[in-house]
């Protein structure tokens, strides 16, 4: 599914979108939302796990990705071709869009997570999301160098990229966990004050 263009409405554009959205009474509404969530249920197939789960996305997919859409809307964010194209439509457009960019995300918070970004037996910190995509081999470059330069952390990170769990660093340190999570807490402040803030 190709993302759409999030192309922002014109003024008279908006005005005039405004008064069409003004227009739908509270039952156009319930079929509009009613097709809208359908919509998002074939695209999702019902997945309840992974990128959709409402655990990433602290509710249930479909009601988030419905208010996310209707948020879009009512910000003009997606210019609405309103002569040619029904306001079902268009949400739905908007909503595949939305899917595939939390899927995106998803995808690169993985693979941060593989790449050793692991804490607290099973949650982790993920430092990428305060920095663009194409300056994350820089970041891992940066935190390279501090652990270089901090030997207290030089063998946590090594035990990290091997996608060891908290635990088991403890049992290899031969330290308490508490330990561990304090290192887990250094590293982040050493790569946010070194790395993400400069």
């Amino acid at each position: 599914m190709n993302k759409i263009p999030e192309e922002k409405a014109t003024k008279n554009e908006k005005s005039k979108i405004i008064t069409i959205l003004s227009s739908y009474s509270n039952g156009d509404w319930d079929e509009i939302l009613s097709r809208v969530n359908d919509g998002i249920k074939h695209r999702l197939r019902y997945t309840s796990f992974g990128a959709h789960s409402q655990k990433e996305l602290g509710e249930p997919a479909n009601m988030y990705y419905v208010k996310k859409t209707i948020e879009k809307i009512y910000s003009f964010e997606w210019r609405w071709d309103y002569e040619n194209v029904s306001i079902v439509k268009h949400m739905i457009t908007i909503a595949n869009s939305l899917i595939s960019n939390q899927l995106d995300h998803y995808e690169r918070k993985c693979k941060n997570v593989e790449a050793g970004f692991e804490f607290n037996d099973g949650l982790y910190y993920d430092v990428f999301e305060e920095v663009y995509d194409e300056k994350i081999d820089e970041l891992i470059k940066c935190i390279e160098r501090i652990v270089a330069e901090i030997e207290e952390l030089s063998f946590y990170w090594e035990a990290i990229k091997e996608g060891k769990k908290s635990r088991e660093i403890a049992e290899l340190m031969e330290l308490p966990v508490k330990e561990i999570y304090k290192k887990n807490d250094r590293l982040i402040y050493q790569a946010k004050k070194k790395c993400i803030n400069n």
